[in-house]
Formats: structure tokens, sequence, C-alpha cells
């Protein structure tokens, strides 16, 4: 259906809240650069291969021209006939310190920000990309006129998606008095609103929130203290975590012959297919000189052991061994023997109890924990 590769964009709307929700100018647009900066910083270390396609880009003085806001701002109000919608929007700018007059000029602003409406014809750039290196030309243009254009968000910013369906519909009338509308695109717009996550996105600053900064200054040594953060932080930050940990695993995982998609849809199936797989490199080194593998056993350890016998030593970083080496001391206080003995007699079988993959959950959210911190000192310093 499209043209050209598609592109992820992470955009922030700085200059439409100091506009109508009064932010303080100086500090929204640090927010703003040093929230994105951060976006790019993780994407680019745990997802270089995704570099090219993601784009990081602010609104600006100069975004929303007067004319064309004014125009929308009038569509909205005259054709918007679904009332608990419109109060619900009103609602929601009242609680960030706005007005009436302040939501719907935010509305109109998110069909220029989302490009429902692309004036072709603006003198300048649409948005500031932050990430402006190497790009040409044609690709302005590919961002400034796309073919189709997918927003995702959570129930607040579907409530924006119905508001700018109305207004969209409008526009594309052929009665709408439009001036120069040969100078406008409307892309094909796709309103995929699905939440970011187990839980929406907050939109306010949460009671004890841990942020980047206090990660740095080192006030933050456990994530997962009870009374630093409320759920929804805490669940978020869990969500971070378990990417961080497919994203250490991944490069070896997909060495690893005749697995299944499945088995690293989420993390939770890819640590147990990890202990699963831990579990029959035991038992068959346990065989001693009965094993159909060739793998050293004495005077190695049980890293090096599993390593050798998947064929995956050269693909494993600190990291990666940091959280086999959880999985594999769970497994031997589980068995009551180190990694590669036989099992005594009283255990028969090298197996992991209900209560021994739950440990190993626990011990491994501790480690990501550590990495995440240790990350966010390295990397956004």
């Amino acid at each position: 259906m499209l043209r050209r590769a598609p592109i992820l964009t992470f955009f922030s709307a700085w200059g439409a809240a100091v506009q109508v929700n009064n932010l303080d100018k100086t500090i929204g647009e640090q927010h703003a650069r040093d929230i994105l900066s951060y976006i790019a910083k993780y994407v680019n270390y745990y997802y270089p291969s995704l570099k090219q396609y993601i784009r990081y880009q602010i609104d600006h003085a100069n975004t929303y021209e007067p004319q064309l806001l004014a125009h929308i701002a009038h569509l909205f109000v005259s054709t918007c006939q679904h009332m608990p919608l419109m109060q619900d929007l009103v609602n929601q700018a009242v609680r960030h310190g706005s007005s009436k007059e302040g939501c719907v000029q935010y509305v109109s602003m998110h069909l220029i920000m989302f490009k429902d409406i692309v004036d072709t014809n603006c003198p300048h750039s649409l948005f500031h990309t932050l990430n402006r290196n190497g790009r040409s030309d044609e690709l302005d243009a590919s961002m400034l006129s796309p073919d189709c254009v997918i927003s995702i968000g959570g129930p607040v910013e579907k409530r924006f998606g119905e508001a700018r369906h109305f207004v969209r519909q409008a526009f594309n009338e052929p009665s709408t008095p439009t001036n120069n509308q040969a100078f406008y695109h409307c892309p094909l717009s796709v309103r995929l609103l699905s939440r970011a996550g187990q839980t929406p996105v907050y939109y306010r600053h949460e009671t004890h929130e841990i942020t980047v900064d206090e990660v740095l200054k080192g006030d933050v040594v456990d994530l997962n203290q009870a009374d630093m953060a409320t759920t929804t932080v805490s669940d978020d930050l869990g969500i971070l975590k378990q990417d961080i940990g497919m994203s250490i695993l991944k490069p070896f995982w997909e060495n690893i012959p005749d697995l299944q998609p499945s088995d690293m849809s989420s993390w939770k199936s890819l640590v147990k297919t990890l202990t699963e797989r831990c579990l029959v490199t035991w038992r068959t080194h346990a065989k001693d000189g009965n094993r159909p593998c060739g793998c050293p056993t004495q005077n190695t350890s049980a890293i090096d052991q599993i390593l050798i016998h998947w064929s995956v030593q050269n693909d494993f970083n600190d990291d990666g061994r940091l959280i086999l080496q959880q999985i594999v001391v769970a497994l031997e206080v589980n068995n009551g023997c180190q990694f590669g003995q036989p099992p005594p007699p009283s255990t028969r079988i090298i197996h992991a109890s209900k209560e021994t993959e739950k440990d190993i959950m626990n011990k491994l959210d501790k480690v990501l924990n550590q990495i995440l911190i240790t990350f966010v000192r390295t990397v956004f310093a």
C-alpha cells in the first residue's frame, strides 16, 4: 500500500502545551528534548537496527499556521455534535489548567500535529527534527506528506482521535469553503488507538515517581522500593525491564535451533523456555560416559557448559551471563546438587518446581533492576 518505508515518530507537542496550558517555555522545551533524547539513546543502545526508521520531532512557533488553525477550530465547534465527548475534552482541559477555549484550540492543534491536514505550501518545516544527521530534502518531503498516519495512544488520545475524525470529515466535504484547498494534503489516517503496555500512559506527575534525575544523582538504588512508585509507575518499569531482558538475550537466542516464535513472545515465556533448556542440558551432562555430546564438564563452570552445549559461547555478553547465572543457581538449590551432576536418589530427576520458577522470575527482576539503573547512569549521564 505504501510507497515509502514506514517511519516511527516520537513527537512532543511542548509548544502547544505552552500556548494552551501555560507551560513554562524554557522548562517545556528542555523537558521535551530530554525525553526524546532518552528514548533515542535507549533505542540506539538496545535496538540499533531500528535507528534508521525512527524520527524524533517537536513542534515550534510556526507549526500551527493561524489561518489553518482558525479554520479547523471553526469546523470542530460547528460539526462536533457529540456533547459527552465535548464535555470530556473540556473537563480534561480544565484539569490541566486550561479552559473551554483552550480545549478547542488544543483539539484543533491535534489535526496539524497528527498530520491529518498538511499544508504542502507552507514555507517552513512543520516540525523540528532532533536527529537530522544525513537527512535529504526528499526525506523531508516524505515526512511532510506521508501516505498514511497511524496514531497510537491510550484512552485520553482516543477522545482526541474521535474529535479529529469529526473535523477531518468536515474538512474533506466538497462544499466546505477552504482557502487554497489544492495546497492541503490529507493522508490516509488510521486511528490505531491502543495501550502502551498493560495500563494507559499517565498524564500527570505521579506521587514518588522515579525520575531519571534521581537515578543519575544516585538517590535511587532499587526501582522496586514499595514507597517510591505507584502501581502505574511500577507497571511501566516492569514493561521496560522485561523489554531490556529480551533484547539482551535475543542475539544468542536466535542461534539456538528448533525454537518456536512463541518461545520469545514474552519475557515470561522466554525465561520458561530458557529454564527448560538449562534442565535438558543438565540431564544430558549428568549421564557421564553415556552422554551423546562431547562437551567438557570437568573443571568447567555451569555457564560455560551450557553455552558450549548450545554453541553460543561467543554470543553471550556479561548481562546475559548474569541472567543465566541466576537461573542456574536457583536450579541447583532446587535440586540439591551442582549443575551437571546426577540428581540425588531422593530427587530422581532434575526439575524445577513451581516455587523455583517464581524464585527465578524474582531473581531476574532484581538483576534487570540493576541493569536498568546502570544503563541510565552510563548512557544518560
